[in-house]
């Protein structure tokens, strides 16, 4: 296909390109949007579709051949158009421009397609300035729901803004749900921002579910002796541990102490978590948990706990 480049493959993760058309060829843009029909009717990626029509657009406007209030006006008529490809470009489009960047919000908002907004999430946490890329994120609100990627995207490109972002909502103690978002997109990332916003949320944020994600972030990235204080700490926090499914997900967070393989923090992290409300599941997972990394265990729960 003309629009693709000619090396023979593209390394996953990689941003699409196009190659410069030689003399006498015909321009990029007709295979491009072939190439988006074929995604329409789901016989070409569509998120390598979306990709390369976007670059299209960047180059068109970069070498001159269409202006950036005509692209403008070409996103506002696909804006409501049937097909994603084509939806997800002009959205992005409109979102880099702050004068248009209200009017694409209004339009994902009245959208029922949640894993089209989680698409549009992710380029915009990917293409964005990390801080406007989180304002687009709190615009959109209920309407986007979970985006657990855009948010680890804008934590791995902009830590320090993710982190100060979590902070104001924490002082003014409001959207809960947001917060744990924003605990995970940087919390997950193994750097002193995140670990420093990790027990800031374990230690001060009233709402347990920011508390467990917390958790997850300090099992995952903090040394053995922090990341077992955390566990222990979640253990004995009665709000957090009064439901069955957050209990569950302690031994899930368990786990991610198993690379330290010491066996003595883990039994006693599983003779802990074993005096807690889990579920059949969660005891079974638990005593699975312990006969790997404590020697002896023979797949029983500690203490005879079943």
């Amino acid at each position: 296909l003309p629009a693709l480049p000619p090396s023979r493959s593209r390394p996953s993760g990689s941003p699409p390109v196009l190659s410069s058309p030689p003399p006498g060829l015909p321009p990029h843009e007709p295979a491009v949007l072939q190439l988006v029909e074929l995604a329409g009717a789901e016989l070409f990626p569509r998120d390598v579709a979306t990709g390369l029509l976007l670059t299209l657009w960047d180059n068109l406007e970069r070498h001159g051949e269409r202006s950036s209030d005509a692209l403008a006006a070409l996103a506002l008529m696909l804006l409501d158009g049937k097909d994603a490809s084509q939806r997800a470009a002009a959205c992005r489009h409109l979102l880099r421009e702050p004068r248009f960047r209200g009017i694409a919000v209004d339009a994902l908002r009245r959208s029922s397609d949640r894993a089209f907004l989680r698409d549009v999430a992710s380029l915009v946490a990917g293409d964005l300035p990390v801080e406007d890329a989180l304002a687009v994120l709190a615009d959109l609100g209920p309407a986007l729901g979970r985006a657990p990627h855009a948010y680890l995207v804008c934590g791995h490109r902009g830590p320090a803004a993710v982190a100060e972002a979590y902070r104001r909502l924490l002082a003014d103690d409001v959207q809960a749900e947001r917060r744990v978002e924003l605990v995970a997109g940087v919390g997950m990332v193994r750097s002193a921002t995140g670990l420093d916003v990790a027990r800031t949320a374990l230690a001060h944020d009233r709402a347990p579910e920011v508390r467990l994600q917390a958790v997850f972030a300090l099992t995952a990235n903090a040394d053995l002796e922090t990341a077992l204080a955390a566990l222990l700490q979640a253990a004995d926090d009665v709000e957090l541990t009064a439901e069955r499914r957050r209990c569950d997900a302690l031994v899930f967070a368990l786990g991610n102490l198993e690379r330290h393989g010491d066996a003595s923090a883990i039994d006693r992290a599983t003779r802990r978590l074993a005096s807690l409300s889990l579920t059949p599941d969660g005891r079974t997972q638990l005593a699975a948990l312990r006969a790997r990394a404590v020697p002896g265990a023979n797949g029983e729960a500690p203490d005879g706990v079943r």
